[in-house]
């Protein structure tokens, strides 16, 4: 092969290389994940705020048109595992996996049967929240955040537009927002400048993944009792999944608002 041949197919195989590499920066045992579960060590009885049908209710004829279970704590009928509990990480690592890296598309926050739907959610910094109206109610979304400057808005009825809302920065503790118009109506959202977050679902279970490899410390936030553990210490095992074990909360801890 000429000189020149020769020279030109070495410099493509070479940029060839560096692109590969780039698109695929992180190796698999740089990495790994985490699941677990929280649940109820105790009785509870799931209450409502108002039954069905209550005429005294605002918009009773939209909002009482079901019951209205108290959202502060929802637990599983048979494991009495707990929803909605924030479990992040405080600080972001000194790695993020480039998975990870880009902020998620809008987020959506709905109106609906007088709730907040989800009743708690993520945010990465910068991240729109779109807020929805799916009743044929005005509702407003009043937010709470420590940092943040966001102005509160009225949802008109039958509002599937809705409006959006940026966070651009970061909290520390999850923050409360409520209908003033409705003054049960409330939910819960963190808003963080990292991927490595997230809300136990129906059965109180989590997964957090790609999470760098190593110790780490996580907060776990719950809103009747606030902190149900400010240090949750895990270690993450290079390319595998970790299942912690089973977390008790006990129910004195989440017995009062």
């Amino acid at each position: 092969m000429p000189l020149q041949r020769l020279t030109i197919a070495i410099l493509v195989c070479g940029m060839v290389s560096i692109g590969s590499a780039q698109e695929n920066p992180a190796a698999p045992g740089e990495w790994g994940s985490i699941e677990g579960q929280f649940v109820l060590d105790g009785p509870y009885a799931p209450e409502l705020l108002f039954a069905q049908g209550e005429s005294q209710v605002k918009d009773s004829a939209i909002c009482a048109s079901v019951d209205m279970p108290d959202e502060s704590l929802v637990l599983h009928p048979e494991t009495k595992g707990i929803a909605n509990i924030f479990v992040y990480l405080q600080i972001a690592p000194d790695r993020i996996h480039p998975d990870l890296l880009a902020i998620p598309a809008k987020a959506v926050l709905t109106t609906k049967g007088c709730r907040f739907v989800p009743h708690c959610g993520i945010l990465r910094a910068g991240q729109i929240l779109n807020v929805k109206n799916e009743d044929a109610a005005s509702h407003n979304a009043h937010f709470s955040p420590l940092k943040s400057i966001v102005p509160g808005s009225i949802t008109q009825p039958d509002n599937p537009a809705g409006i959006d809302h940026r966070f651009g920065l970061p909290e520390t503790l999850p923050m409360r927002v409520v209908c003033d118009i409705h003054n049960w109506m409330n939910g819960y959202w963190t808003v963080l400048d990292h991927p490595y977050a997230t809300v136990t679902d129906k059965d109180g279970k989590f997964k957090i993944e790609n999470l760098p490899a190593g110790e780490h410390s996580f907060r776990v936030w719950q809103e009747r009792c606030g902190y149900v553990n400010r240090e949750y210490k895990v270690k993450v095992v290079a390319g595998q999944t970790t299942t912690l074990a089973v977390e008790k909360v006990p129910a004195a801890k989440l017995a009062t608002k």
